[in-house]
């Protein structure tokens, strides 16, 4: 991955995780991919997301919750459109800044 494209992911994650928003170490983070590279997902700010190991495992175990939420996108869907229920508290749209927006019509709730 483009070391500039890595930089900026953890740059608008502000050094937290984007699912559970714990300090992230600059060294040890993972860069992941909403829309699995598998199902054409780009590496693109709208597609990729700071997190911890062990939430990112969480995310990749729990399929279903995550396509909820938005850490996993719907091969048929854009991943700027799909929303995230960042930090379990707030949707927000991912792009070059976080922006707080509504989810996707056919994301589920909110509920953690």
């Amino acid at each position: 991955m483009d070391p500039i494209l890595r930089a900026s992911i953890i740059d608008r994650s502000a050094y937290g995780c984007d699912l559970c928003r714990r300090p992230l170490s600059e060294d040890r983070w993972e860069c992941h991919h909403r829309q699995l590279r598998a199902q054409g997902g780009k590496d693109s700010l709208a597609n990729l997301l700071a997190l911890h190991d062990r939430c990112h495992q969480w995310i990749h175990h729990h399929p279903a919750w995550s396509y909820g939420q938005g850490f996993l996108v719907p091969s048929y869907h854009d991943p700027l459109l799909w929303r995230v229920w960042r930090w379990r508290a707030v949707w927000m749209a991912p792009g070059a800044e976080w922006v707080l927006a509504d989810p996707h019509p056919e994301q589920r709730g909110g509920a953690a």
